[in-house]
């Protein structure tokens, strides 16, 4: 059966949640998702990089995301807080988020223009798509284009 052009396909994603907002990541760009390891920090001013790891014998930068996108100061990271590794263009970097939930199927819908209202503020261009699950709308973060400044 043929796809109408305008039917969204579906795609696996982790629902994680970051600040007090779940979020999608495709499954794809998922390399592992792991407990909080020993982190060597480095001072970032613009306040994303919350430091390196050792990962399967490579160093990882590691971004924490609740201070530039959440605006607000970390209160410290929650004990169900994970890093998530993801490897874009043969490069592998983790992020932290404060809990992480299931792996589930979903259709996006259009991102819309703009900023994303919600207890983050995102540049539109940082959301692939939006997903209903639940009966709440999931932003599925574009990781090209959210890693793009690492690359």
């Amino acid at each position: 059966m043929l796809k109408d052009e305008n039917t969204p396909s579906a795609i696996r994603v982790v629902i994680f949640r970051l600040h007090d907002e779940d979020f999608g990541v495709e499954i794809a760009y998922i390399r592992e998702i792991t407990a909080m390891l020993d982190m060597t920090v480095i001072h970032d001013p613009a306040g994303f990089i919350k430091g390196v790891v050792n990962y399967q014998g490579q160093v990882v930068v590691v971004v924490d995301w609740i201070t530039p996108l959440c605006s607000r100061s970390t209160e410290g990271i929650p004990k169900t807080a994970r890093i998530i590794f993801i490897e874009l263009r043969k490069r592998v970097f983790g992020f932290i988020v404060d809990q992480v939930f299931d792996v589930i199927e979903v259709s996006l819908g259009d991102a819309g223009g703009g900023r994303q209202q919600g207890a983050t503020d995102l540049p539109a261009d940082y959301i692939k798509g939006v997903a209903g699950v639940d009966g709440k709308s999931i932003r599925v973060l574009d990781m090209e284009k959210i890693f793009l400044k690492f690359i």
